[in-house]
C-alpha cells in the first residue's frame, strides 16, 4: 500500500540494511549461499547485491543505512580465537593476513555506500553466539566467587553461559538474558553481581578493531552514530551498563583491578581520532508498548513510563538512577509511579550526553491481534511522548532517529502466526507502515527534524520477509520504502 504524504514537516529516511558479512563481502562468494536466499539478485554475489540494493535506496530518498557488525561470526570474523581469554586475542592486521582481508572488504563496503551517494552509516556491533559456559562453582562477579553466597546474583544458575562480546553472564534459564534480572532478583545490582565473562574478547581489542573500522570509513561516509550494543534494557537488567562503564573487566583495557573502564570516553575518543562526531556514540532502545493504544502514566524520573529504557540510558550516562524502584505499579504493562529513588542502582561515572536520541518503535498494543487503528492511535501516542522526554533530559537540540521501526512494504510473511520477522505469535496489518506516519504526524513530534530509518535484513534466514525482484511496488518486492515518492515513508530532505 502506497502513500503520497510525507513523514513530518522535516524528515530524513534512512534504512536498517542487514548483518554484513565483512568475511564474505567480495565478487567471489555467492549471496544465496549465505543467507541471502530471496533478497538479492539472482546469482548476485555478496558485494555486487549490496551495491544492488545500495542503489535501489538511494532512487527513494534513502541518506542513510545502518548495518549490523560481528566480530566473531563465521561470515565476519575479525578474531578467527573468539572464546580464548583476552590475551590470546588480538587486532594485528599488519602480520594477519584474514584481519587485513576483513578490513580490506569493510573498507569496499564504505567506497559502495559513497558509490551510492549514501552519506550517513550507522554501525551496531552484534553480539557472537552463547555458546561459552562455566559451572557457578567456577565463575566470579565484580563483588567475588560465585562460591561465596551473595557474591553473585540469586538468579545465577547451576551453569553460567556466555558470548565473547558481551561483558557478563547469561542465563539459559532465561532466554539467555544477562543475570541479574530485577524481576526475578528484587533488586537492582546486576551491574554488580552478573558473572565475570572469561572468554570476552577484551575492551582494548575491541577498541583497536573499532578504530581500524572508522578509519576505514574515514573519506568514504559520514559515522552517523556508532553502538557497541543496541537496544540496552537497563530497566530490568543493570548489567548491561557495562557497555558504558564496565566494572567487570578493567584488566583487558589496561586498568588495575577494582577500576572501571570508562567505555563511553574510549569511543568518544575514537570517534574525534577519526574525524567523527564524538556526540553520536549511543546505545537505542525500545519504546514500552500498552495493552491499550492510549494508555499512559508517570514513572520515577516524572516522565511517560514509554519512554522509560530512554530515561534509564540518559541516566547511565550523567551517573543516574537506574532500574526499577520498588515502589513501582505495572499497570497496563507499563512501569508506572513511585519515587524510592534510594532503592534503584546509582551509575558510576558522570559524562554528558551525547547529541542523538535513538529510540526503536514498533507501535502496537502488546498482547493483541492489531488493527490498522490501534497502530495508528499507538504511533501517536508514542511519537507524542518523546518531546517531554526531551526536554527532562535536556536534550531538545539532539538528533532525534527513530533507529527502527515498520517495514517499508510488508510482506504476507510478516504477517501470520510464528513469524520469522517481528510480532511472532501476532498478525500485523499491512498498512502498518501507513499507520505508523499517519500517527506520528499527528503527534507533537511531527514538529521536528526526525530521522525514520525502518526495519530490513537482507541477511533473513526465512527467505521471504524482504525479497528482492519483480519491479519495486511490486507485490513481490519487499524492498520498498519510498518507491516513486510515494511513500510508505516520504521525507522531506534527501
Amino acid at each position: 500500500m502506497l502513500r503520497s504524504s510525507t513523514i513530518g514537516s522535516s524528515s530524513w529516511l534512512q534504512a536498517n540494511i542487514s548483518y554484513l558479512p565483512v568475511s564474505n563481502y567480495d565478487t567471489l562468494h555467492l549471496a544465496t549461499s549465505y543467507g541471502f536466499s530471496t533478497s538479492c539478485p539472482s546469482a548476485a554475489s555478496v558485494r555486487s547485491c549490496f551495491q544492488t540494493i545500495l542503489s535501489n535506496m538511494r532512487a527513494q530518498h534513502v541518506s542513510g543505512i545502518r548495518i549490523f557488525v560481528t566480530f566473531c561470526d563465521a561470515t565476519s570474523l575479525a578474531f578467527s580465537n573468539c572464546g580464548q581469554p583476552y590475551t590470546s586475542i588480538s587486532w594485528s592486521p599488519a602480520v594477519n593476513l584474514y584481519q587485513q582481508t576483513w578490513i580490506n572488504n569493510l573498507t569496499a563496503f564504505f567506497q559502495d555506500v559513497q558509490t551510492a551517494q549514501i552519506q550517513n552509516v550507522t554501525i551496531t556491533l552484534a553480539d557472537a553466539p552463547h555458546t561459552l559456559s562455566q559451572s557457578i562453582g567456577s565463575a566470579s562477579s565484580p563483588l567475588g566467587s560465585c562460591s561465596v553466597s551473595g557474591k553473585c546474583c540469586s538468579d545465577t544458575p547451576s551453569v553460567v553461559y556466555f558470548s565473547a562480546t558481551q561483558p557478563y553472564g547469561l542465563n539459559p534459564n532465561n532466554n539467555y538474558f544477562p543475570i541479574g534480572d530485577r524481576w526475578t532478583t528484587g533488586n537492582n545490582q546486576g551491574y554488580n553481581c552478573s558473572p565475570v565473562n572469561p572468554y570476552f574478547i577484551g575492551w582494548n581489542n575491541e577498541f583497536n578493531v573499532i578504530n581500524a573500522m572508522l578509519a576505514a570509513a574515514k573519506g568514504h561516509v559520514t559515522i552517523y552514530e556508532f553502538e557497541n550494543e543496541q537496544e540496552l534494557n537497563l530497566v530490568p537488567f543493570t548489567a548491561m551498563a557495562r557497555y558504558i562503564y564496565d566494572n567487570s573487566a578493567p584488566l583487558s583495557a589496561g586498568l588495575p583491578a577494582g577500576q572501571v573502564v570508562n567505555v563511553l570516553s574510549h569511543l568518544r575518543s575514537l570517534m574525534t581520532a577519526n574525524g567523527f562526531d564524538p556526540g553520536r556514540v549511543y546505545w537505542s532502545t525500545v519504546e514500552a508498548d500498552a495493552t491499550t493504544a492510549t494508555y499512559n502514566c508517570t514513572n520515577v524520573y516524572t516522565d511517560w513510563s514509554r519512554n522509560f529504557g530512554l530515561d534509564e540510558v540518559s541516566q547511565a550516562i550523567n551517573a543516574g538512577y537506574i532500574g526499577v524502584n520498588t515502589d513501582a505499579t505495572v499497570t497496563n504493562g507499563l512501569v508506572c509511579g513511585g519515587s524510592n529513588l534510594s532503592s534503584m542502582y546509582v551509575a558510576p561515572i558522570y559524562s554528558t550526553q551525547p547529541n542523538i536520541v535513538d529510540a526503536h518503535m514498533y507501535s502496537s498494543v502488546s498482547g493483541i491481534v492489531n488493527t490498522d487503528a490501534q497502530i495508528q492511535a499507538a504511533a501517536n501516542t508514542d511519537f507524542g511522548d518523546v518531546p517531554h522526554f526531551l526536554t527532562l533530559a535536556s536534550l531538545g537540540s539532539a538528533n532525534i532517529t527513530i533507529g527502527e521501526t515498520w517495514g517499508g512494504t510488508l510482506s504476507p510473511a510478516l504477517r501470520g502466526p510464528g513469524d520469522y520477522c517481528w510480532l511472532g505469535a501476532y498478525s500485523t496489518p499491512s498498512g502498518a507502515p501507513n499507520d505508523n506516519v499517519a500517527g506520528f504526524n499527528s503527534s507533537s513530534l511531527s514538529g521536528y527534524t526526525v530521522t525514520f530509518r525502518p526495519w530490513m535484513e537482507l541477511e533473513d534466514p526465512s527467505g521471504k520477509c524482504f525479497a528482492y525482484g519483480g519491479g519495486p511496488g511490486t507485490v513481490t518486492n519487499y524492498q520498498s520504502v519510498n518507491f516513486n515518492s510515494l511513500g510508505p515513508y516520504t521525507p522531506t530532505n534527501w
